[in-house]
């Protein structure tokens, strides 16, 4: 419970999303932040994605998407729902089975501030 014991102020999802961080992120975000208490893990993704754009960052069954692939998918999810009026902390209800589409919605959701 790396995530936990270093960055208290995070949910059990968020402490979970954490621990499978690149060594690298989680010293720039020590480095950055003393006491995180709020994050979003979209940035997170951005920031692998400039850093490490050809590593795989998610992969599910025969897919796989490198860091800058799910970067432009959760960037074109994020912009849609702010064109549909998704303002901040707005609410967004996603219905889907557990595939890649899920996690490229949730995080775009995340992005857009929902």
């Amino acid at each position: 419970m790396r995530g936990f014991v270093e960055f208290p102020g995070l949910t059990p999802q968020e402490r979970e999303l954490f621990n499978h961080l690149e060594p690298e992120t989680v010293r720039f975000l020590r480095k950055r932040y003393n006491y995180i208490t709020r994050w979003v893990i979209a940035d997170i993704v951005s920031r692998s994605a400039y850093r490490y754009p050809e590593k795989p960052a998610l992969i599910y069954g025969d897919t796989t998407l490198t860091y800058s692939q799910l970067d432009e998918a959760i960037n074109r999810v994020a912009n849609g729902l702010l064109a549909l009026g998704l303002r901040r902390h707005g609410r967004v209800a996603i219905l889907a089975h557990n595939t890649v589409h899920h996690v490229m919605t949730w995080l775009g959701t995340a992005k857009a501030g929902g």
